[in-house]
């Protein structure tokens, strides 16, 4: 006999499962998959990445993009190689290439999308930046959302089949989002585009020795997870991949192990993340 849970036990064994490998990997004791492991289907196909610092990654960005790792300045168990990074551990253990990192600090999915800037999810640069590598991609992951949170970008609202808004200055997430895959899809329309919500964003009492951990909260009282639920409405209502990455194991609990300073995930984080991913591809 089957047994069936409901989402909310779903979600909550989902849980434990990422907080049971977290530990496993934190004590050394699992290694990464083999390719023989992972979905087959993705074999051969060329990813992007659609993201911000957390998947920026020095001399593999496209030139005009600001990078966060590597840095062992900061963190000296903080990705020092490309295959450290989770978007290169996702495209080893499937067989798939890498396209275009589109990754850059400070990049939010609001803002003026016709600017042509690295920083803005929703612009025609970052659009046309996805084939900069010069392969269109058949996969196309969109990691972002934590810099709209820490720049205080008002949530908005969305409900499926909402157009999306006029080019130009889009002030709040909901548009911006929609905006973004729409365009996505209509530019790369034989793309598989998987959006990933972000894990708990973290702020220490004392960044020095990572004490005294608490869920980071913006100005207008938002936490990430406000945000999450509209990736998840955008990404349902214009029928594309959902991997609900919130549930990873990354957690207020644990970010001093698994994070450099609360956002940015340290090779241990960038390997949690990329299991996450794998097991829901």
């Amino acid at each position: 006999m089957m047994i069936r849970f409901s989402p909310l036990k779903q979600k909550k064994l989902l849980r434990l499962v990422a907080a049971a490998l977290a530990v496993l990997i934190l004590a050394g004791l699992i290694r990464p998959l083999s390719v023989n492991a992972a979905p087959a289907d993705y074999k051969g196909k060329v990813i992007a990445v659609s993201g911000d610092s957390i998947s920026s990654f020095y001399g593999v960005i496209p030139p005009s993009y600001d990078f966060s790792y590597p840095a062992n300045d900061i963190d000296p168990i903080s990705p020092a190689y490309v295959d450290q990074m989770w978007w290169q551990q996702v495209i080893n253990n499937t067989g798939a290439v890498r396209g275009t990192i589109a990754s850059s600090n400070n990049t939010t999915v609001a803002g003026n999308s016709l600017d042509m800037i690295s920083k803005v999810g929703c612009g025609i640069k970052r659009l046309v930046d996805l084939q900069a590598s010069g392969q269109r991609p058949d996969v196309i992951f969109v990691y972002l959302g934590a810099n709209d949170l820490l720049q205080n970008i008002p949530l908005g609202s969305y409900y499926p089949g909402k157009p999306a808004p006029a080019e130009g200055i889009v002030n709040n997430f909901a548009d911006a989002y929609n905006m973004m895959l729409i365009k996505y899809r209509v530019f790369y329309p034989n793309a598989q585009i998987i959006c990933l919500t972000c894990p708990e964003l973290v702020s220490f009492q004392n960044y020095d020795t990572k004490t005294g951990p608490s869920r980071k909260v913006n100005a207008l009282g938002l936490s990430i997870n406000d945000y999450n639920r509209i990736i998840r409405q955008v990404a349902a209502g214009n029928g594309c991949k959902l991997i609900d990455t919130y549930y990873c194991g990354l957690s207020v609990q644990n970010a001093a192990a698994f994070t450099r300073e609360g956002i940015h995930p340290n090779i241990l984080g960038h390997n949690l993340f990329a299991y996450y991913v794998l097991m829901n591809l």
